[in-house]
């Protein structure tokens, strides 16, 4: 637990001194919430990221995605779980997250990634 405060407290120094990197800080930050069980707090800073990210970015994206996902899911927010963890998969395919996103799929019954039917979740 102490290694995560630090961690927040880190990555929130870092936003205030670098803010044209938030996009990724965001996300680190969400993930962090994330493993502290802060999941809603976490998901919104994770969609914060994501939404000064764009789909451009491929695989670089992918690990936010996943992220949004996982917390997504723990949040029972499915339908957005799937979502993000489909676009985690089509745009990593081969990467880390892309397979994690995959085997998360599969775990919620899902049969893959060949979709992205549904909307994105973000405003």
């Amino acid at each position: 637990r102490r290694s995560l405060k630090e961690g927040l407290a880190l990555v929130r120094n870092a936003e205030r001194l670098q803010p044209q990197s938030n996009k990724y800080y965001f996300d680190t930050e969400g993930w962090v919430l994330y493993r502290m069980g802060r999941t809603a707090q976490a998901r919104e800073r994770i969609l914060a990221s994501i939404r000064l990210m764009n789909a451009g970015m491929g695989p670089a994206v992918s690990e936010s995605f996943f992220h949004l996902g996982s917390a997504s899911r723990d949040l029972r927010r499915i339908k957005e779980a799937r979502w993000a963890f489909r676009t985690a998969a089509v745009l990593d395919p081969w990467g880390v997250y892309g397979r994690r996103s995959a085997k998360a799929l599969a775990a919620l019954g899902d049969a893959g990634p060949e979709s992205l039917d549904s909307p994105p979740p973000i405003p």
